[in-house]
């Protein structure tokens, strides 16, 4: 039994939350196992849970320190956008489990002068910001990592990631327009911060886990279970009905049908949510030749080029899409732009997998 399937006994399936699969293992390489796929602090409870933490409660303190400061970060931020009166939502960064994000990402929801506005909001509130910027993103620090805070996001508390659009460089993956109705409240920490509903969450998670960042691990495994254990029929629905019209259908497919499988691996059988998910999108069965890849080897997962290639493609049906892979051409004529285009493209089809800070 390799590393993935021992994990995923261990700490079970939310679609059966009082079955014990395995005995809890306290095990140094387990839990580096465990960060490395972003699931640390689920694995750690689960041991808490059973009486079986000992030599690595340090680094359980540490991680729900890390989550419960990251929460901290998402309601100072959305408390200076809501002053402000910036639209703006939570996405991908609050998880329907014991989770510890890199950073909180917020998509500004209006046009450039809301985004020019929640700039100015962040940098007047005492957020700073790093030598690292993209086309429709910038990289702010809370004030309170001032002197903590790295370029390259070390320790994972303090950062906020500010979007005019979910975008790589200038080519939008997810219209932030078409987000506005999605959105509702959620009490973080004491405050009623825009998040969005979690059917849509699932879906802009998994098209951005495929595309731009081609990287199945742990944590997205466990996101797709958890969400839909917790989903009903109207849900399901929606969650199919925004994929089709987002044009991200096939890698919302490709997702749930590699969790299907590994989902049988580890645990049997493939529970009725995630088939009835499946079955919405006309898929009657797990892809078992894509999903063998994860437990014959060892998550993160990197998707194929091909099919980073084909969510590429597929997405070109959307208007929106594009006029911004237009944009996209018009600014690679900077020979410094085009350069910086080829080797971000040439990192993410060759790096092994997105590792936590």
């Amino acid at each position: 039994m390799n590393s993935t399937i021992r994990l995923l006994r261990i700490i079970g399936t939310p679609f059966e939350p009082n079955r014990r699969w395995a005995l809890p293992e306290e095990d140094d390489g387990l839990y580096r196992f465990a960060f490395k796929n972003r699931v640390a602090l689920l694995y750690l409870e689960r041991l808490l849970s059973e009486n079986r933490l000992d030599k690595h409660y340090s680094y359980f303190e540490n991680l729900h320190f890390r989550a419960e400061e990251t929460l901290e970060t998402a309601k100072r931020a959305s408390e200076v956008l809501e002053k402000a009166d910036v639209p703006y939502v939570i996405f991908k960064t609050i998880r329907p489990f014991p989770a510890t994000p890199n950073d909180v990402d917020i998509i500004c929801l209006g046009e450039k002068d809301a985004y020019r506005r929640a700039v100015t909001s962040l940098i007047t509130a005492g957020y700073f910001t790093f030598d690292k910027f993209a086309p429709m993103q910038i990289q702010f620090s809370d004030p309170r990592g001032l002197g903590i805070t790295t370029w390259d996001k070390q320790g994972g508390i303090y950062y906020v990631d500010l979007y005019q659009a979910p975008a790589v460089d200038y080519f939008v993956y997810i219209d932030p327009l078409r987000l506005r109705r999605h959105v509702e409240e959620k009490n973080i920490r004491g405050f009623a911060a825009k998040v969005l509903k979690p059917e849509i969450e699932l879906a802009a998670i998994l098209m951005h886990s495929v595309f731009p960042e081609r990287t199945f691990s742990l944590e997205l495994f466990y996101t797709i279970c958890y969400s839909l254990a917790g989903f009903n029929g109207k849900q399901i629905n929606h969650f199919v009905c925004f994929s089709r019209e987002n044009r991200i259908a096939y890698p919302v497919k490709t997702c749930l049908s590699l969790s299907a499988a590994l989902h049988r691996a580890a645990f049997g059988d493939v529970p009725d949510g995630l088939k009835t998910a499946l079955s919405s999108f006309g898929i009657e069965r797990a892809n078992e030749t894509a999903g063998s890849k994860i437990w014959h080897g060892e998550a993160p997962y990197q998707f194929s080029p091909l099919i980073y290639l084909n969510t590429f493609l597929r997405k070109l049906g959307d208007p929106r899409a594009q006029s911004s892979l237009g944009c996209q051409l018009i600014h690679m004529v900077n020979p410094v732009f085009l350069i910086d285009v080829l080797t971000s493209v040439f990192h993410k089809v060759t790096r092994e997998s997105y590792i936590q800070k």
